[in-house]
């Protein structure tokens, strides 16, 4: 006999063989099971229609379907089924098990057997044409004959295999990183021939557990899995560390992705899948916790099956399964208005505290491109504590400094905050996973705790049963932190404890990364933007009249839309050929029900939905004339007390235009090279009203990115230019044609209106052109180290000059519809207010508004495995986004902070775009008569409240301080508070505000 003290390094190669061959043993017995299956179709039923559909025999190793198509499955056991009876289901696609009529577990590529209950024996499978788990090895993409069916099995597990199987491949995965970690030189994987890694100079706990296994398989090859295991207990007690100095808290998450590479139905059954799989598993695990967010994905399964949802409220009853997330969806939070970012918290606090009891305490939010500044004003105004993410770890030029932390706004609300390094929202439970946030804890002196969201993401899931058997084992091992599963918001109550000791972060958390984001489906953009306009007016006229509709359903459609694979336009085709009529027709709808309740027996009279008093041109019902009006702020007033004496005409003299406030030139090549604005010389550092033509190719995510290189490659799209005087009622001006690129054209049009000082600047663009970025280029001399930008509430100030790195990673960046460039001091500079753009470059004082962008739709690039282009039953005319005309529509003009509240360029973004309404009917009076003294507090919407009262939402948008004088009609009474309406305070005499602060005010019929 050899002695066995010799040559460990052959170890590691005889133990990765025993975990194959008792992975191979894990299934006692597989029996085919026969399948009769319904023909593969593109509409959805439930179960019960399901079951008449006519079926026929299936074939083990088929296809079936076209992308998306569903088709029901039914399978009858040989016998009833007892505690051991497994049902195997492989399928590319995804599938939903129902037994006695409800969701029972959700198969997927990740997820394949699921143990059956005691004396089941008729089962339905719900199947679906789509490559689900898309991060998983098995993801393999699917052919053009559709979803592969391999088949299924009822099969019986052994118990002392599977345990078995775990227990050494967990220590024998440790092992192996740890041998790499201790030797760089050691493969990460085993090597079957040639010279194994010696073991020299290695740890003791590594000699032991490699010690350990090596006598464990001996147990195994003598008497079987159960001694084997039997010995491998013994080591991990041997393995086991009393104190780690780091406790990984495990959650269950899913990370469903609402709409992405599927459309809407396709996330609906998602949620359904992944709802059912998570039920099952709390069954089989009763450790396991887990966390969803997203009440939208609540209503769907509730809609759908009702009896599920009544298991996962016993989960949260339970306390296994906790909702939290505080919005109604994972929503972008850069392109939204405040009102409807803020909505979503509002519906989605409803929402959980129908669930739950309570309001959520966490906002979740894992994968979002960006995080405004004014989303812990949000939060703390909604009832949210906490904030969670793993995003801001995709940044790639500075790394986000913080694990736990306090995040405060740019207005001072502070929100406890975590961000796991090093760790996305896919993970496998591999030894990776767990100790690569430990190290990166950057608080991990302060706190050893860190949250690790686990499970298959984008779709995929959730965990595995596999995953649950690692976390039983690996806690505590050598170089392992202790670990156990925690619902998130307990996690936080922890964390909350040191919450003095932690670091502070102030401002937003701009992620570096996903920059074209807010350019890409720039028609998606428009429409979204002009759903809101749309309910913007909608809740002026309710406010104004005291009349109410149902608005509840479109806003919950908006607000569905700022899902963060939806606004920023890296969805497949199948959501914006959905998604892009329905908010239109939504806003249409709005719009019509705002007109009604306004119209009745009267004269002609103008809303004016904002509140302010604005001094504009409207168009006559009758005569169709213009005519220039003063309305006074969220009122209706007859046409005939409006009008208002007609300021001067604009002239057109040649290639100069000019109104008396502004003026501008024209060159030859039809750019602006003199610009007056409201009688200050505006100093251009080049010709203003360029168009720039890039070719725009992103290293990795087309429909996400604009990388660094692509800005340095602009060429001016100068092709001979057709230079024509334009009149548009009060407006005149120029308008310039070309040529762009190789197929578009744009028609670039610079008008003045009579009375106002701005330019408006609109783009009709027919635009053909693949993979390029257009930019219009407004060049100054207006230089400032920062620059301003607006954002859902309020504005931030980001670096415009080279000083670092912080400001070299933002080439491109997001604004909420304005910004400014100025001097030192802002008493000086220019604005620019887009009705629907929200991308822009801003470099030295020259800004270059991002128009439209044209990769390749996700689906048609690196997606394709998961959208095969070949498998849609859609007809696409174009692989490339933003194909055909656009109507784009900006305005510039002087800038300086302490503007006119109606002339600050947060307040135009809204007046300049959301028209005033003409309407046959009565007068209506307005509430608020006049707002007087600090000119930064902006108001920005009226909403409409229970019982005749209404709110009026300022925000403060320029980091000041100060106070306001409201005047209002007689027999009202103004209440402050809060946007989730919760505080309550009388508000006599001035009402003060602080920098970037959101006034919320209550206006009520004196009782």
């Amino acid at each position: 006999m050899l002695r066995k003290d010799h040559l460990p390094q052959l170890i590691p190669n005889r133990v990765h063989a025993a975990v194959q061959r008792m992975h191979e043993k894990i299934w006692a017995s597989k029996t085919p099971l026969a399948i009769e299956s319904s023909v593969a179709r593109p509409e959805q039923c439930s179960l019960a229609e399901g079951k008449e559909l006519a079926r026929s025999p299936v074939s083990p190793c088929s296809y079936w379907g076209k992308l998306f198509d569903q088709r029901w499955s039914k399978a009858v056991l040989p016998e009833p089924a007892d505690d051991n009876t497994w049902l195997i289901w492989r399928d590319q696609g995804e599938a939903t098990l129902y037994v006695n009529d409800v969701p029972y577990f959700g198969f997927n590529v990740a997820h394949r057997y699921c143990r059956l209950p005691a004396a089941a024996q008729e089962l339905w499978v719900q199947s679906t044409c789509v490559q689900s788990a898309i991060w998983h090895p098995e993801a393999n993409g699917m052919t053009s004959e559709g979803s592969f069916f391999e088949g299924a099995w009822v099969a019986r597990r052994d118990e002392a295999f599977w345990q078995g199987y775990h227990d050494l491949k967990c220590l024998f995965d440790l092992m192996m990183d740890q041998r790499t970690r201790e030797n760089p030189q050691a493969p990460a994987e085993v090597i079957g021939a040639g010279l194994q890694p010696t073991i020299e100079k290695y740890s003791p706990s590594l000699r032991i557990l490699l010690r350990g296994m090596d006598e464990a398989v001996d147990a195994l090859d003598r008497e079987g899995p159960a001694a084997l295991s039997a010995c491998l207990s013994a080591l991990y007690a041997e393995l086991k560390a009393d104190k780690t100095f780091a406790h990984c808290v495990l959650t269950g998450h899913a990370h469903v992705d609402l709409v992405w590479i599927w459309p809407e139905r396709v996330g609906e059954l998602k949620a359904v899948n992944v709802f059912a799989t998570t039920n099952r598993l709390m069954e089989e695990y009763p450790e396991y916790r887990f966390a969803y967010s997203q009440p939208a994905s609540y209503e769907a399964v509730a809609r759908r099956e009702p009896g599920l949802y009544s298991q996962v409220k016993e989960r949260m009853a339970s306390k296994a399964w906790e909702a939290t997330g505080a919005m109604y969806v994972e929503s972008d939070t850069m392109m939204a208005t405040g009102e409807a970012l803020a909505r979503s918290f509002v519906v989605g606090q409803a929402c959980f505290e129908d669930m739950n009891g309570r309001p959520a305490r966490l906002t979740w939010l894992p994968d979002v491109f960006g995080y405004a500044a004014c989303l812990p004003l949000i939060m703390k105004q909604t009832g949210v504590e906490y904030f969670f993410t793993t995003k801001m770890t995709w940044n790639a030029i500075n790394r986000f400094p913080h694990s736990s932390f306090i995040w405060r706004g740019h207005d001072g609300s502070e929100i406890l905050a975590h961000v796991t390094q090093e760790s996305g929202y896919v993970t496998h439970m591999e030894i990776n996973n767990i100790k690569a946030p430990m190290h990166a804890n950057q608080q991990a002196d302060i706190y050893p705790e860190y949250l690790l969201p686990t499970g298959y993401g984008d779709g995929g899931g959730g965990p595995t049963d596999e995953m649950l058997e690692r976390a039983r084992r690996l806690g505590s091992l050598p170089g392992m932190p202790s670990m156990g599963w925690d619902q998130p918001e307990a996690f936080f109550d922890r964390l909350s404890g040191v919450r003095d000791q932690l670091p502070i972060h102030k401002g937003e958390c701009y992620l570096e990364y996903h920059r074209g984001t807010f350019t890409t489906h720039g028609n998606l953009k428009a429409s979204f933007r002009g759903l809101e306009r749309a309910l913007q007016t909608a809740e002026a006229v309710a406010a104004a009249t005291g009349k109410r509709w149902e608005m509840e359903t479109a806003w919950k459609r908006l607000i569905f839309s700022q899902f963060h694979d939806y606004i920023p336009g890296s969805s497949v085709w199948d959501v914006y050929l959905e998604g892009l009529p329905e908010l239109d027709r939504i806003a249409r709808e709005q719009l019509d029900a705002a007109r009604e309740h306004l119209a009745g027996e009267g004269e002609a009279c103008i809303f004016n939905p904002h509140a302010h008093t604005l001094q504009t041109w409207v168009k006559c019902p009758e005569s169709g004339e213009a005519v220039y009006v003063e309305l006074p702020p969220l009122s209706g007033t007859a046409l005939a007390e409006a009008r208002s004496v007609a300021p001067a005409a604009v002239k057109v003299e040649g290639h100069m235009v000019s109104n008396g406030q502004t003026t501008f030139s024209l060159d030859e090549n039809g750019w602006v090279s003199e610009l007056t604005l409201d009688g200050v010389e505006t100093p251009l550092s080049g010709p203003l009203g360029q168009l720039m033509l890039y070719p725009d190719r992103a290293a990795f995510f087309e429909s996400w990115d604009i990388d660094r290189h692509v800005l340095s490659m602009g060429e001016c799209c100068d092709a001979q230019a057709v230079i024509e005087s334009v009149e548009q009622g009060p407006r005149a001006g120029l308008s310039v044609t070309r040529k762009v690129g190789k197929a578009s054209t744009a028609t670039v049009t610079f008008t003045l209106e009579r009375g106002s000082p701005l330019v408006h600047v609109d783009v009709e663009l027919d635009w053909h052109e693949s993979e390029c970025l257009l930019k219009l280029l407004f060049p100054t001399e207006y230089s400032a180290t920062n620059a301003r930008f607006g954002i859902p509430y309020g504005s931030v100030l980001r670096p415009q000059v080279s000083s670092g790195m912080t400001a070299e990673a933002m080439w491109e960046v997001p604004f909420n519809r304005y910004l400014a460039v100025f001097d030192e001091g802002e008493r000086e500079g220019m604005f620019l207010v887009s009705e629907a753009k929200y991308g822009a470059s801003v470099h030295e004082g020259t800004v270059g508004v991002s128009l439209v962008r044209s990769p390749r739709v996700t689906g048609n690039e690196a997606h394709a495995f998961a959208w095969p282009p070949h498998l849609s039953r859609l007809e696409i005319k174009s692989i490339y986004s933003d194909q055909g005309k656009h109507s784009i529509r900006l305005a510039m003009g002087r800038y300086a902070i302490d503007l006119p509240r109606a002339q600050q360029p947060a307040a135009l973004a809204d007046t300049l775009f959301t028209p005033p309404i003409p309407y046959r009917g009565k007068p209506i009076a307005p509430v608020v008569e006049s707002i007087e003294g600090g000119s930064s507090l902006v108001p920005c919407w009226a909403k409409p409240c229970a019982d005749g009262a209404w709110m009026l939402r300022l925000h403060e948008v320029a980091g000041r301080r100060g106070q306001i004088a409201l005047t209002t009609a007689d027999g009202w009474q103004v209440t402050r508070t809060d946007i989730g309406e919760q505080a309550h305070e009388a508000a006599s005499g001035p009402i003060r505000f602080k920098p970037y602060e959101v006034v919320s005010l209550k206006l009520s019929p004196a009782s």
